[in-house]
């Protein structure tokens, strides 16, 4: 049987540890931002396959709606969108504890921006960054 928990995600940006996440199933989403290649198929049936040198990740994360990490996140957006000559790029690594995964990404900045969502229910903060380049260990996992 395998095992996860939400609360064993070690995700640091520039040093900070971000922990507000929400409890759903795609409260942090990391992935690469193009495919590895593709074929080229011909007109008659053969191909080459064409590599993708492109490396670059995408990190998606759901937050907390009034926790201090979602207050922090737009501050450092904001600072990019007004000043991005003294905006730092993020470094980011996440682990997790429990399966010791490791995922990587180097020179991050925002992307999409958030929205202001309210309602009769909880509301995420959704955050969306891309990285120049990244790195996705994954491993077994405990009880395999």
């Amino acid at each position: 049987m395998a095992r996860f928990d939400i609360k064993q995600i070690h995700l640091m940006l520039n040093e900070r540890v971000i922990t507000g996440f929400t409890a759903e199933n795609n409260a942090v989403d990391y992935k690469y931002a193009k495919d590895a290649g593709e074929y080229a198929i011909g007109a008659h049936g053969t191909g080459v396959f064409i590599s993708n040198p492109d490396e670059s990740t995408v990190l998606t994360i759901r937050m907390l709606q009034h926790h201090p990490d979602v207050a922090w996140l737009n501050q450092q957006r904001a600072l990019q969108r007004k000043s991005l000559k003294s905006f730092t790029p993020f470094s980011l690594i996440i682990t997790d504890l429990m399966n010791d995964d490791v995922a990587t990404g180097s020179k991050g900045f925002f992307t999409a921006l958030p929205a202001y969502t309210r309602g009769a229910q909880h509301n995420p903060g959704v955050f969306t960054l891309a990285f120049e380049t990244g790195t996705m260990l994954l491993m077994n996992g405990i009880d395999y």
